[in-house]
């Protein structure tokens, strides 16, 4: 603190004690210094929860309430007209298109219900028999939980082909035990639901999609249009969009990717701008721009699964027969054209005076999705 001397210069003294200088020193403040902005707080938006938290699939949500959620809600109801207030639903489909997501979300909709997920390593065990009892107990867990839906990820790993030479007796044991523990469980007092998700269903056992098990197959393919609004709209809720960002046109332009792929371009997005904001020290709006970098360079990786679906699923499924067309060669083509188009009139309209710490400019120049692949007629 600085110190004047006395007017008669006997001793030294603070400013800061002489009258008003307080309100001398708020006035100079106020007339020489702007007033600070607060600073941006980012967006907190509430979390959605069940069925909101999926974007799209209206038929499968439909499909599930009444065969699974509605049931489990009111057994009373169901059972006046002969429906087991227990469903048994098997999620198929091209792997990253949310069969797990949706499974939780089904349970979080049967409000009140104990929600156990199962993975492949909850069952296999090291010594003989050690599978069959841990199938047994976690029937049993879900028995004492009711109502309850157990959700088994990955169950083709859990239901092998008991008549495939490949497969060994300890598999064969694990099939048997599956399918005694779904006839078990279908009873109008278990009020146990069943959930079951794989990519390859044609490698189960037959008997496992017999009637009474999991004989109704709801196939969760790759998201058509109004899902892909859902899902971006969900992934941009939180971020400090730009005004020229349109979820409707990023839906067009996502045309054949899974909704896993999706939510790697809005990682990708999210990564560039928060690299733009270190740079300027300052919260910068996602652009439409950054959106569309990020389209460029991710590719639908569902051909090779869709190449693998057996006739005999294909031709009861139109899902199948959709998805194939949404990744044709044709489809992607026009997808890579309607990216660079809207590259282009970003480009044309805004890009002038553009500051880019970052080098993102770099990446106007990168190729476009390729995509040279002829795929075969379904």
């Amino acid at each position: 603190m600085s110190t004047h001397r006395s007017p008669d210069n006997s001793e030294w003294i603070d400013p800061a004690t002489l009258p008003g200088f307080d309100e001398a020193l708020s006035a100079a403040e106020a007339t020489t210094m702007p007033p600070a902005a607060p600073p941006r707080k980012p967006r907190h938006t509430r979390k959605p929860r069940g069925f909101d938290a999926v974007g799209g699939m209206e038929d499968a949500k439909a499909e599930m309430r009444l065969a699974l959620i509605e049931p489990l809600l009111d057994p009373e109801m169901a059972e006046h007209y002969g429906i087991e207030p227990g469903g048994r639903i098997l999620l198929w489909g091209p792997p990253g298109c949310g069969k797990t997501i949706f499974a939780r979300a089904a349970a979080e909709e049967a409000r009140g219900a104990t929600f156990l997920p199962i993975k492949v390593s909850d069952i296999l065990g090291p010594h003989i028999g050690e599978d069959e009892r841990n199938m047994t107990e976690i029937f049993r867990q879900a028995r004492d939980q009711a109502p309850s839906v157990l959700f088994f990820d990955e169950i083709d790993a859990l239901s092998p082909r008991r008549n495939d030479p490949h497969v060994w007796e300890a598999e064969r044991r694990l099939t048997n035990s599956l399918l005694q523990e779904l006839d078990g469980a279908t009873n109008s007092r278990a009020r146990v639901a069943v959930i079951g998700a794989t990519n390859q269903p044609w490698l189960m056992d037959s008997a496992v999609r017999r009637a009474g098990r999991f004989d109704r197959l709801l196939y969760v393919g790759l998201p058509d249009l109004a899902a892909r609004k859902a899902i971006w709209s969900l992934l941009v809720r939180s971020l400090p969009l730009g005004p020229d960002v349109c979820t409707a046109t990023l839906a067009e332009v996502s045309a054949g990717l899974s909704g896993a792929e999706i939510a790697e371009a809005a990682r990708r997005v999210r990564g560039i701008a928060f690299a733009e904001a270190r740079a300027r020290a300052s919260v910068v709006d996602v652009r439409m721009l950054d959106f569309l970098l990020a389209l460029r360079v991710t590719h639908p990786r569902s051909r090779t699964w869709l190449d693998e679906v057996p006739e005999e699923f294909a031709r009861g499924e139109s899902g199948v027969r959709h998805d194939r067309l949404a990744i044709s060669r044709r489809a992607q083509q026009t997808r890579a054209e309607r990216i660079e188009a809207a590259i282009d009139q970003w480009a044309t309209g805004e890009v002038a005076g553009w500051e880019d710490p970052i080098g993102m400019a770099g990446l106007l120049s990168a190729a476009p999705i390729a995509d040279d692949e002829t795929h075969r007629p379904s």
